[in-house]
């Protein structure tokens, strides 16, 4: 069997090809050449189209530039013709743009029982989706520039993929090297460590509710002083208890280095903030950061107080 490939658009053409062969490769167990009509003559390559597999079901053969090549097509067009209706061997023609003298070889494959598949260049709306699907595929992020530069390479997919994969590039650098966002599950761990939480003020700044950070840290500091109780009790934290197996397991690991009275210092600090946020003492945000502020200084404290003792 032989199917050509050709047309003035290279990259769908050779895009199809490289499919052609996948699904060849994929439906049989076949032993597959590359002939380059411009790198060889045909006596180079007749042995490979004459000669049955012995080892595969079948032979998968890819010619490049026959049409186009007299040195080649001549002496290979009877061996091509039988091709055609050969179940034992599967041969993909691939050709750029067709003219008169290509074109007329075309017509005598394709009479002999060949398979054609041709490739125009993309125009109009059908160029706009593929451009949009490739886009997609890539997470490209467009602007107005980069919608410019596209539009200014026409029809020329290859120019186009290459200008995409550039941007793609440099859209991951991008993001590699630009700071994440401040995440609010940060606020947890921070407060154990860090006097002043870096997160804590970001997260402020980019405009995340004081309320809501206040209400994840009560349910945070909650957790830990349960699993602190049933570490106590030397019993497992019972399933009515509501925590997740995760949560659990972080809080485990944050009680080997933090005291259960710290915890609880802290838990009576978020109270203390909550009540003077709902009474009007204070608002949200000072709440937050007197709290922050307190839990610290009772930390310090209780470790100043901890070495006199040693």
């Amino acid at each position: 069997m032989l199917f050509i490939f050709h047309g003035e658009d290279t990259y769908r053409s050779r895009q199809r090809l490289h499919e052609a062969i996948n699904e060849a490769q994929n439906s049989c167990t076949g032993e597959i050449f590359w002939c380059d009509a411009g790198e060889r003559s045909w006596s180079e390559y007749m042995h490979i189209f004459t000669t049955p597999s012995l080892f595969f079901e079948k032979l998968i053969i890819v010619g490049e530039r026959f049409l186009s090549s007299d040195a080649v097509f001549s002496p290979a067009r009877e061996v091509l013709k039988k091709q055609c209706v050969d179940p034992h061997t599967l041969v993909f023609l691939w050709e750029g743009s067709i003219h008169a003298q290509e074109h007329e070889r075309l017509k005598e494959l394709i009479a002999s029982g060949a398979k054609e598949e041709s490739f125009l260049f993309l125009k109009g709306q059908k160029l706009t989706s593929w451009i949009a699907c490739e886009i997609r595929e890539r997470g490209v992020i467009m602007n107005e520039e980069r919608h410019f530069i596209l539009q200014n390479l026409g029809s020329d997919l290859w120019a186009i993929i290459n200008t995409l994969e550039k941007m793609a590039l440099s859209d991951l650098s991008f993001q590699e090297t630009t700071p994440r966002p401040p995440r609010i599950f940060v606020l947890g761990e921070e407060l154990w460590y860090r006097a002043t939480s870096p997160t804590l003020y970001r997260l402020l700044l980019t405009g995340e509710e004081p309320m809501g950070m206040h209400t994840y840290l009560v349910g945070f500091v909650r957790s830990l002083l349960m699993v602190a109780a049933a570490r106590t009790a030397n019993i497992s934290v019972p399933n009515s208890w509501g925590l997740h197996p995760f949560v659990i397991k972080k809080a485990q690991a944050m009680l080997t280095h933090v005291p259960p009275g710290q915890i609880a210092r802290a838990y009576m600090n978020l109270l203390r903030a909550e009540i003077s946020t709902k009474t009007g003492i204070s608002d949200p945000e000072e709440a937050l950061l007197l709290f922050w502020l307190r839990t610290w200084t009772t930390q310090k404290s209780a470790k100043t107080v901890s070495q006199s003792a040693i």
